[in-house]
């Protein structure tokens, strides 16, 4: 049986060391849409250790990161909002999130190293087993630092990551797990290209 891990490339370097997602929140007009900045909002944090102040008012903010807690399963932020000569406003905004492990990276947001463990684990127990790990794709073929995390306390599953040549493979063929694992685990870069070439010419012939 195989597993193949196919992943989408990220856009920075870093990606996969990303630990927290930052959701990002911007101010808008009810009345026009139009994006606005306010300079008499404060965003506080709920049952934070200190109760953090995010944003203090005075000053102006057009929009603001809003960390969340990466040991809970929810996150809670304060809009406080007070002009003189209007009624003020305060309301509490609560995020409900999965707050599993290794964020693959903070643009692709729900990739985690943890998740795919979960799949291959998955899919051992429903097929019997597995005899090789097949690693593609922009983050499979090219980041050793995703393939070693995945592969990692897996040794009871048979799996054994050579790291020293794990470490050497990037975007190129190669089989990375050592001569004793029991679980084949190999790289093979992706050719979309060469298969869409051979799908035109297999049309083309009939």
């Amino acid at each position: 049986m195989a597993v193949a891990v196919a992943m989408a490339g990220c856009n920075t370097s870093g990606c996969l060391d990303n630990q927290s997602a930052l959701p990002k929140a911007a101010l808008y007009s009810s009345a026009t849409g139009s994006a606005i900045s306010l300079n008499n909002l404060e965003i506080s944090g709920v049952d934070a250790p200190g109760d953090s102040v995010l944003v203090e008012a005075g000053t102006a903010v057009s929009e603001v990161y809003l960390p969340m807690r990466a040991t809970k399963q929810s996150t809670s932020w304060r809009f406080s909002y007070a002009q003189e000569g209007l009624e003020g406003m305060d309301d509490i905004v609560t995020f409900d999130y999965d707050s599993e492990p290794y964020f693959a990276s903070a643009e692709c947001g729900a990739m985690y190293y943890y998740r795919i463990k979960k799949y291959i684990g998955a899919y051992a127990a429903a097929l019997g087993g597995v005899d090789i790990i097949l690693f593609t794709g922009g983050v499979g073929e090219n980041q050793m630092e995703c393939r070693r995390e995945v592969c990692k306390d897996m040794e009871y599953m048979g799996i054994e990551l050579d790291n020293d040549i794990n470490a050497k493979v990037r975007g190129e063929e190669a089989i990375i797990s050592t001569p004793a694992s029991k679980v084949k685990v190999v790289v093979i870069p992706t050719d979309e290209e060469l298969l869409i070439a051979s799908d035109t010419m297999d049309i083309l012939n009939k």
